[in-house]
């Protein structure tokens, strides 16, 4: 499984990455950041939140595997 996350919108994708690195059967081979600037209220480089907790989070899980960074931008704006 490739997990793909904007972490640092809300505490659920760290709760879900969590789970899924300690789930049975599920072999995690990348984690890829997002960003979540999913309107103009949203502040600065999401992207690279998402990223710093990414990265701290693969450390404290003892995980070495790849973590590219998506899309700095989002593909379309939905409001």
């Amino acid at each position: 499984v490739w997990v793909d996350a904007d972490t640092a919108n809300e505490i659920d994708d760290l709760y879900a990455i969590t789970r899924v690195f300690h789930a049975k059967g599920i072999d995690v081979i990348a984690l890829s950041s997002a960003q979540w600037k999913a309107s103009p209220l949203a502040e600065g480089n999401t992207l690279e939140q998402s990223q710093l907790l990414n990265e701290a989070l693969l450390g404290l899980l003892g995980k070495d595997i790849p973590h590219p960074r998506g899309s700095a931008v989002p593909v379309y704006w939905w409001g």
